[in-house]
């Protein structure tokens, strides 16, 4: 199975750790972006309303090993390759810490 993180914020009535525990390990692939939970934008994790710290602790208790599939936006504007890539670092940083 794969899990959208920005589609399953749509949907605010379900428990993205409840769900997690109940896919367990038939969750193979992760779709990873956040938004504000009414459209789909691909903003980075912690930069929209999905409840990241709920799913890293459901992906530690499953302990998931499958693909993270990454697809978010840089803002509009990056003033220079400088911040862009603190951008990238960042990211990685915030995904690391999702999934370990």
């Amino acid at each position: 199975m794969c899990l959208d993180t920005g589609h399953f914020n749509i949907f605010k009535s379900d428990d993205i750790y409840e769900d997690c525990l109940k896919i367990n390990k038939k969750l193979q692939v992760l779709h990873i972006h956040d938004n504000n939970s009414y459209t789909d934008a691909h903003e980075f994790p912690y930069m929209g309303s999905f409840n990241w710290d709920k799913f890293a602790k459901a992906l530690k208790e499953i302990d998931f090993d499958g693909v993270l599939s990454l697809e978010t936006n840089a803002p509009n504007s990056v003033p220079s390759e400088e911040i862009y890539n603190l951008l990238d670092e960042a990211l990685f940083k915030i995904i690391a810490s999702i999934r370990l």
